[in-house]
C-alpha cells in the first residue's frame, strides 16, 4: 500500500501484516494482507487534486479485463515494442498488447492545465516587468530634469560634480530600492495563493525575485545616471536661468 494510506489507516503502528477490506468491485474475498509500503504516487486525478488512499494488489486477487505493464528501458522505448509483444505472446497467446505509450505522454496530459497556467503567468509577469521598467525609465529622468535649477544652484555654491551626482542617484534610487523591498515582501505573501497551480514548486523563488529586483535596480540606475550626468555638464548660470 502507499505510505499516505498507511499513515491514515494505521497511524499507531506498522501496517505490515495487517488486514484491510478493499472496496473494489473486482476484488473479492475477506480482505487483503498488507505486505509492504511504498512511496505515494500521483495518478490521473491531477496534481492539484488531493491525494487518494490507494494500494497495489496482485492481479490474481483482482483480475481485470485490462491492465497495464510498465517497462523501464534505455534508449528509444519504441524500439523495444516488438520484443515485448513477442515475449507476451510466448507467455500467453491470449494477451493483446494495445495502447503502447511512453510515460511522457500521460504526464503531458495530466500537466496540460498547470503548464498553460504557468505559461500565462510567465507572459503576464514579463509584460508587468516591462511596464514597470518603462515607468521607471520615464519617471526618474523627468524628476531629475525638474531639479536642474537646484543642481545649478548647488554647483554655483561650490558643490563638486561628484557630490551632486551622488545626491541625485541616492534620491532617485532610494525610492526604487524601497519599492523593491516592499514588492518582495508583498509578493512573498501574495504568491502563497498560487501554490496549488504548480506541482511541487515553491511559490518563493529567490532566483526569479533576485533577477527581477536586479533588472529594476539597473533600469532605475541608468534612468537616474544619464540625465544627472548631463545636468552636471550644464553651466550653473545657464541652469539658474532655466524655467
Amino acid at each position: 500500500m502507499y505510505r499516505k494510506a498507511a499513515s491514515v489507516l494505521f497511524p499507531n503502528g506498522s501496517p505490515i501484516g495487517q488486514r484491510m477490506q478493499l472496496g473494489w468491485q473486482e476484488f473479492g474475498g475477506d480482505g487483503a494482507t498488507v505486505v509492504g509500503v511504498v512511496e505515494h504516487l500521483q495518478f490521473e486525478q491531477g496534481f492539484g487534486s488531493p491525494p487518494e488512499l490507494q494500494a497495489w494488489v496482485s492481479i490474481r486477487q483482482a483480475a481485470r479485463l485490462s491492465t497495464g505493464l510498465m517497462v523501464r528501458t534505455q534508449g528509444d522505448p519504441q524500439d523495444l515494442v516488438p520484443a515485448i509483444r513477442s515475449t507476451l505472446a510466448e507467455l500467453n497467446s491470449d494477451i493483446a498488447l494495445t495502447s503502447v505509450m511512453t510515460m511522457e505522454e500521460p504526464a503531458k496530459t495530466v500537466t496540460a492545465r498547470p503548464r498553460v497556467v504557468s505559461m500565462l503567468l510567465s507572459i503576464f509577469a514579463a509584460v508587468s516587468l516591462f511596464l514597470v521598467a518603462a515607468g521607471l525609465y520615464g519617471t526618474i529622468p523627468f524628476t531629475v530634469a525638474r531639479r536642474t535649477r537646484e543642481i545649478g544652484l548647488r554647483a554655483s555654491l561650490g558643490a563638486n560634480r561628484g557630490s551632486l551626482l551622488t545626491l541625485v542617484l541616492e534620491q532617485g534610487l532610494g525610492v526604487t530600492v524601497l519599492g523593491i523591498v516592499v514588492g518582495l515582501g508583498v509578493s512573498s505573501w501574495a504568491t502563497r495563493f498560487l501554490e496549488g497551480l504548480v506541482f511541487e514548486v515553491g511559490t518563493v523563488d529567490p532566483i526569479t525575485l533576485g533577477g527581477v529586483s536586479l533588472v529594476l535596480f539597473l533600469v532605475a540606475f541608468v534612468a537616474a545616471y544619464l540625465p544627472a550626468r548631463r545636468a552636471m555638464h550644464i553651466d550653473p548660470m545657464t541652469a539658474l536661468r532655466m524655467e
